[in-house]
């Protein structure tokens, strides 16, 4: 896969009671995720369908019982992609999402089968550096 950009998914975590951050997550992730359109997009919640015209975007329902759990697994199974980025829905963007970066650690992941997960979190964070640069454990 080297040279190539890494396909992924994003699955965004809801429930039909947090539907109404629905308009101003997907807002938010037009305004700061460059090329968000042309990625694919689960939202995985209850009974509730949602439609946006500028996303590659297709609604997984569950119905009202199911658990947490099985409702994820249910979405991975849809994902067109092994790599998923996954997001809540109040979990706003505030500012541009560095593609490249993210690309970056996709690639890593794809490359190295001993990542099996890469968790993204903000602000100055302080662990145990590894073989890669981008990344510490």
């Amino acid at each position: 896969m080297k040279g190539e950009k890494a396909n992924f998914s994003i699955i965004v975590s809801s429930s039909d009671g947090y539907s109404d951050c629905w308009d101003p997550f997907f807002t938010l992730m037009k305004i700061y995720f460059p090329g968000i359109e042309k990625i694919e997009i689960l939202l995985s919640t209850q009974t509730k369908d949602y439609y946006h015209p500028d996303f590659n975007l297709k609604v997984v329902k569950h119905g009202l019982t199911a658990a947490w759990s099985q409702r994820l697994r249910q979405t991975l199974d849809q994902a067109s992609n092994d790599i998923i980025l996954f997001l809540d829905e109040d979990s706003f963007l505030r500012s541009i999402v560095d593609v490249n970066l993210l690309n970056e650690l996709i690639e890593l992941m794809v490359e190295n089968e001993k990542i099996s997960h890469i968790r993204l979190l903000r602000g100055d964070w302080i662990g145990e550096k590894t073989k890669f640069p981008q990344i510490d454990e």
